[in-house]
């Protein structure tokens, strides 16, 4: 879902900017979408993950946010065969989100659905209806707020199950030779927990960093390494057969997604306690190197 190393100020909307929205039911105002030209090519501020994932034939549009300092990009592309979709979040050119998703329409390619993207470590939300045609130079959405739609983009604070300093929810995962794997299993043990999808350019990008840092620490017994895929055991494996990803590898299904979120990359360590003692989102670079800053910390 990348943002290679995020830092985002806290946005606040005045009181008296949301009482002058104008919102009305959203299933009266289907008809009733705002417009944007879509252009060849890829945004200058995001384009190192276009070749990380290899997007081809690639689109762009601007969604008008209303918010001067929030920025929202949507375009399409090809890969390898298959035809999607690409959204971004930035903040002053600084991205905060990116994801990939494939047409709601299978046989004609069209897109029509809503999307919501998490940010600032999944503390806030915004949702919008998209509905696009393929082959068509105009992109047609609106903003919501539930069931509620609005010109302006509405920022709304999410509430999340994962809190700094909290117990770490128990949930299984399965692991690629079909082992079932709980949290739990882990207690006693700092548990290095990364949140992933096939499809992330981001969490591609931190691949080689977080192979360093497994193979560091891998005959620590105090410390174990689990990535966690929100995709298919086939979709894994071909992966890695591919790339190296020296974590060991799970899949979660929808119980995660709902713990965890559905955005990409996460990272979480949870200490021996069973609480959650570091949370990050957002693509990075140099993530391992925070997250060993903080292991070196914990462990001495």
């Amino acid at each position: 879902m990348i943002q290679y190393k995020i830092l985002m100020k806290k946005i606040l909307i005045p009181s008296a900017l949301l009482l002058l929205i104008s919102v009305t039911s959203f299933s009266q105002q289907k008809s009733d979408l705002d417009e944007a030209q879509l252009n060849q090519g890829f945004p200058v501020e995001i384009d190192f993950i276009k070749d990380q994932i290899n997007l081809k034939n690639v689109t762009q549009s601007i969604l008008d946010t209303q918010i001067d300092s929030l920025q929202v990009k949507f375009g399409g592309f090809t890969q390898g065969v298959n035809d999607g979709y690409w959204i971004a979040l930035l903040n002053n050119e600084k991205l905060l989100k990116f994801s990939t998703l494939s047409p709601s329409d299978i046989q004609t390619r069209n897109l029509i659905d809503t999307l919501t993207l998490e940010y600032d470590n999944s503390s806030k939300k915004i949702s919008v209806f998209i509905k696009y045609e393929k082959g068509s130079d105009k992109v047609r959405y609106r903003w919501l707020d539930g069931n509620i739609s609005s010109k302006v983009m509405i920022v709304r604070k999410n509430e999340k199950a994962v809190e700094l300093g909290e117990k770490m929810p128990n949930f299984q995962v399965t692991s690629l030779n079909g082992n079932t794997i709980s949290i739990d299993d882990f207690k006693g043990k700092y548990l290095v927990i990364n949140w992933w999808v096939t499809s992330c350019g981001p969490c591609i990008g931190e691949m080689p960093g977080l192979n360093e840092l497994f193979e560091k620490y891998q005959s620590d017994d105090r410390i174990e390494f689990l990535a966690i895929a929100w995709d298919s055991v086939d979709k894994v494996n071909k992966f890695l057969t591919r790339r190296a990803f020296n974590y060991y590898q799970s899949i979660g299904a929808t119980e995660v997604a709902t713990i965890l979120g559905e955005s990409f990359p996460k990272h979480i360590i949870v200490n021996p306690d069973g609480l959650v003692s570091f949370y990050k989102e957002g693509g990075n670079t140099k993530i391992h190197t925070v997250i060993e800053e903080h292991l070196s910390k914990e462990l001495n």
